[in-house]
């Protein structure tokens, strides 16, 4: 079942997919006071989607798994990694208490162990047998699984961004077959070209 909880945000374009990691400098005031609250409460924080100036809908729940520097200005480097997807209710600009934004989300527990349907296993085969013996690797057990299949495709912020608002589990599993499919033929493609042949 989905659940509500209450949580600082760091409003940014960037989507994280849970298991991915990103770096971010912290300089702004109010992020410099949310990432001490994180760090002395052990408090995770939401990034939500800014994709626009609309308010925004969905987002990773991020915890810091490393503060990789510290500037006598109060500046930080940190690296945070994604530990959930969420779907924001509520989005205050500024929290009733801190300085930095905060909202309600519904935390979606479809990303927790979701496993691969036939469509998507029989896609993710095709395109290891395409590309040869290096990528043996999609066959390991962990290739089971949506998100892990989601990280191996280096998508874009905006393309995992349209994959998570789609918010509906087989409209996600036909998409994620349809853009491990599109990677096939792009790679069958380049192929041919190296093999001195150009397809119309």
């Amino acid at each position: 079942m989905d659940a509500f909880r209450y949580l600082p945000f760091f409003p940014l374009k960037v989507m994280l997919l849970p298991g991915e990691q990103t770096a971010l400098h912290i300089f702004e005031p109010r992020y410099r006071q949310l990432l001490d609250d994180s760090e002395k409460l052990r408090m995770p924080f939401g990034i939500p989607y800014a994709e626009n100036e609309s308010a925004p809908t969905y987002g990773a729940l991020v915890t810091v798994a490393e503060v990789s520097k510290r500037y006598p200005s109060g500046e930080s480097d940190v690296v945070v990694e994604c530990n959930g997807i969420f779907r924001v209710r509520q989005f205050n600009p500024k929290d009733p208490v801190k300085t930095y934004p905060s909202g309600e989300v519904e935390m979606l527990s479809n990303y927790d162990q979701w496993p691969a349907s036939t469509e998507i296993l029989d896609e993710l085969y095709l395109l290891r047998d395409t590309i040869g013996p290096k990528a043996a690797v999609l066959s390991s057990e962990e290739f089971r699984y949506v998100p892990k299949i989601l990280l191996s495709l280096n998508l874009s912020n905006e393309q995992k961004f349209q994959f998570v608002q789609l918010n509906d589990k087989e409209k996600q599993e036909r998409h994620l077959a349809g853009m491990l499919r599109f990677s096939r033929l792009i790679i069958e493609q380049e192929q041919q070209v190296d093999d001195g042949y150009f397809p119309n």
